[in-house]
């Protein structure tokens, strides 16, 4: 077994290297099994496939950049724990890193930078509730989240679920958002919470 170091790069002559150095080495070893593509290399080819591919990240349908067919099949959602009205000028969360300028409906939701969420995220980042974004305001915390939810004039209740990533906002996306790769944002996400394999 080796690994392509260019697998995402499909015009990178680096994989046609490594291939020709794997089929050298292959040569000593004629009672083996080979395997030389993970996600990226899967679509470089059957050339590249020999007795068995390691799919990772595309199994979630990440990286859909390898190939426009990949699906997207991972989400999380979190539940609303709690509404707050929030008067003009208060501070919101740790270091007070937010104000509001108005009268402010948060929602809390019980997720933070424990369960693999970036920091980077304070008071820019945001969610999604119904398709539409939700911004966070404060720091991210360990354990939650506030996010500002006054535009939606009390629709968000307690309970409600609010999608972190879904097939609409892909694990790439919110990569993207975070300033990180989708691959650390799977492996990354804490065992806090309830996984359903479908």
């Amino acid at each position: 077994m080796s690994h392509l170091a260019c697998a995402d790069e499909k015009n990178n002559n680096y994989n046609n290297i490594q291939k020709a150095r794997f089929e050298k080495i292959k040569k000593e070893f004629s009672n083996c099994k080979y395997s030389l593509a993970a996600s990226g290399g899967i679509f470089l080819g059957k050339q590249y496939h020999y007795d068995m591919v390691r799919p990772g990240i595309s199994l979630y349908g990440g990286k859909r950049t390898f190939h426009k067919g990949i699906k997207h099949a991972v989400s999380l959602k979190v539940p609303v724990t709690q509404i707050n009205q929030i008067k003009k000028g208060e501070s919101i969360g740790y270091s007070r890193t937010f104000y509001t300028k108005k009268n402010t409906t948060t929602a809390t939701i019980p997720i933070g930078y424990a369960d693999g969420l970036n920091i980077r995220l304070s008071n820019k980042g945001f969610f999604l509730f119904k398709g539409k974004k939700i911004p966070i305001i404060g720091r991210v915390s360990m354990d939650l989240i506030i996010l500002d939810v006054t535009k939606f004039k009390n629709k968000v209740k307690v309970g409600d679920m609010i999608d972190i990533y879904n097939s609409d906002y892909t694990i790439d996306d919110f990569a993207k958002q975070t300033g990180t790769i989708p691959y650390r944002i799977i492996t990354c996400m804490s065992q806090r919470y309830d996984k359903k394999y479908i």
